[in-house]
């Protein structure tokens, strides 16, 4: 990655820089700021300051920020309005039938705004391989560093059409999940299924969302959808 560079894996050397320290905005654009802090920490590294992201300096990016946990992801299930699903079922959909050897979520939130956890986690702002779920198909760069949580819900009751169908439970518990899981990590970024896999997956728009109810820009994605593959 050098100056102009743009995509996913952009914003994720970005990310992994401010985790690390850096003042940047993780935007998924290699403009002349993001160089500068390349350089910045290339130098800090004891590597050559060029300011391109090449296979070394990525790669000391990797290793230090290897368990960081720098992601929090929202999706929903994409099942038919008002009908319940919960965790054991996540379990059989993605163990048993997609052979998946661990669920994709952490936790998810039920219609009557239940938060039931999926997988254990620890408090602390590290992601262990115990801790770990495969939650964003094809997009493992940014997985790995990621908890996920799953609202029940997201078509209309034809099983197909794409609806925010959150209940006004839900909305609550997914406003206080956000806001404690920022307080257990204050530099986390919160980002929808959506900006890193083109889906209808939440059936709304994080950025837009997390703004509403008061959180940071800080704590937002700021890159495009453009950027999802």
């Amino acid at each position: 990655m050098k100056l102009n560079s743009q995509g996913l894996d952009v914003a994720h050397m970005q990310t992994q820089l401010r985790w690390l320290g850096y003042h940047l905005t993780p935007d998924g654009y290699y403009g002349r700021y993001t160089e500068k802090v390349v350089k910045t920490f290339q130098t800090h590294q004891g590597l050559t300051s060029d300011g391109w992201a090449g296979k070394q300096t990525q790669s000391q990016i990797n290793k230090l920020a290897k368990d960081a946990w720098l992601y929090l992801f929202v999706h929903c299930t994409a099942t038919p309005e008002g009908k319940h699903y919960d965790g054991a079922w996540i379990k059989w959909l993605h163990m048993e039938k997609k052979g998946w050897s661990r669920p994709g979520y952490s936790d998810c939130i039920w219609l009557d705004g239940t938060l039931e956890n999926i997988r254990p986690f620890d408090t602390d702002d590290l992601i262990g391989e115990w801790e770990y779920t495969f939650g964003v198909k094809g997009s493992t760069m940014m997985n790995r560093n990621a908890r996920h949580v799953v609202y029940v819900g997201g078509v209309e009751k034809d099983g197909r059409t794409p609806k925010d169908t959150r209940t006004a439970e839900q909305k609550k518990t997914l406003e206080l999940y956000l806001k404690f899981m920022l307080l257990r990590n204050p530099r986390v970024t919160m980002v929808g299924h959506n900006y890193v896999q083109r889906k209808a997956c939440p059936c709304f728009d994080m950025p837009s969302y997390c703004k509403s109810i008061g959180i940071e820009a800080k704590n937002i994605s700021q890159w495009s959808k453009k950027y999802a593959i």
